[in-house]
Parts: structure tokens; C-alpha cells; sequence
């Protein structure tokens, strides 16, 4: 896992498979990404709750084996 943070974004990136779902869906309540059908639980949806009320961007894409969630601050 890698984090990086600067005054305009927060990217976090981590090892994983490919998620079954489309990527829009990460931050949706509940909704299963996983083959177990086991839920992805509400982290995701409280941090985009988060964004959207700060008025922040929230980013998520699969890259390389990479999962890779950026936060964007700034409007650039």
C-alpha cells in the first residue's frame, strides 16, 4: 500500500484483484466488487459523502494490479 498526499490530492494505492463491478460502483452503500459476494461495507460511500460535501473529487481506477482511489482538493 502507498499513500500519498500533497495540498491539492490524497492518492492511495494498494495490491489487489480486478473488482468485478464497475468502478462507479465502488462508492456505492453495500454493493458486492468481491467473487465471495461479501459486501465492500460503507467506507467507500462515507468518503465520497465526504468529498461531495467538501467539495472535493473522488477518483477510483484499476491500473497494473493496482487499485488506485485519488482525492483531488483543488479544482485543477
Amino acid at each position: 500500500m502507498a499513500v500519498q498526499l500533497d495540498h491539492d490530492k490524497l492518492v492511495i494505492t494498494n495490491t489487489g484483484i480486478v473488482p468485478a463491478g464497475r468502478p462507479e460502483e465502488m462508492f456505492e452503500r453495500f454493493k458486492t466488487g468481491k467473487p465471495s459476494g461479501r459486501s465492500q461495507g460503507l467506507g467507500l460511500t462515507i468518503v465520497k459523502k465526504i468529498c461531495d460535501v467538501s467539495n472535493y473529487t473522488i477518483r477510483y481506477r484499476f491500473e497494473i494490479s493496482k487499485h488506485i482511489v485519488e482525492v483531488q482538493f483543488s479544482e485543477n
